[in-house]
């Protein structure tokens, strides 16, 4: 892995796609089986909120914890991290135990098939899509496995993880109930993925997206 590249160059691909193919919105059905249900971890206490509206004139509401600090907005991507200055960490080098940075966005259901090229998009698909990306621009972990399915907040979907020394990783690609998709990334020390996750799980599980309604 590059060890040059930033950690904010993870959020950057994603929001350059989504801008790329946003524009309209969408109604779809989108219903998956999980074989992986992820609970909300009750321990994390998530005393900050975050609501703004997106291109498309939804809502986003999004909990993080006390302590750590909101970038971004809801049409660009909300990026929350435990780090004040982002500066910091401006690569995975920099990275220090303890240190965690969350991406989360969604897309509207026309956007997500624009940017698939396909009419029929699944979470998986919009998982390959955005991983391919970033392998290509050497910014994933070693070892970025295989995809597993999981309902988080109540959205199924589908998570990947990898770990390698610098750089832990996960991204999580999700169907929401408007038929938009919640994409998020978080990013941690190597060999801290663990410690994340829970953080992580709970920031999801508190997400609330309300779609623009139609005139």
């Amino acid at each position: 892995m590059n060890k040059r590249k930033t950690l904010l160059l993870l959020s950057l691909i994603v929001v350059a796609l989504i801008a790329a193919a946003c524009g309209s919105t969408g109604d779809s059905d989108n219903d998956a089986d999980s074989d992986n249900d992820t609970t909300e971890d009750t321990s994390i206490e998530l005393a900050q909120t975050y609501t703004g509206s997106d291109a498309s004139g939804g809502s986003i509401t999004v909990n993080y914890p006390d302590g750590w600090f909101q970038e971004g907005d809801a049409d660009s991507g909300v990026t929350l991290t435990n780090v004040e200055d982002t500066s910091a960490i401006a690569s995975p080098a920099d990275i220090e135990s303890g240190q965690m940075m969350t991406l989360v966005t969604l897309i509207p259901a026309d956007a997500a098939s624009a940017m698939a090229g396909a009419d029929e998009v699944t979470p998986a698909l919009l998982l390959t899509i955005f991983s391919g990306l970033m392998a290509d621009e050497e910014t994933l972990p070693d070892g970025f496995g295989e995809s597993q399915d999981v309902t988080i907040g109540g959205r199924a979907g589908v998570l990947a993880t990898g770990d390698s020394d610098s750089l832990s990783m996960v991204m999580v690609v999700l169907s929401d109930e408007s038929g938009a998709y919640l994409i998020a990334m978080g990013v941690t020390a190597g060999g801290e993925g663990d410690d994340l996750r829970p953080t992580f799980d709970a920031i999801l599980n508190s997400v609330q997206y309300t779609p623009a309604t139609s005139e």
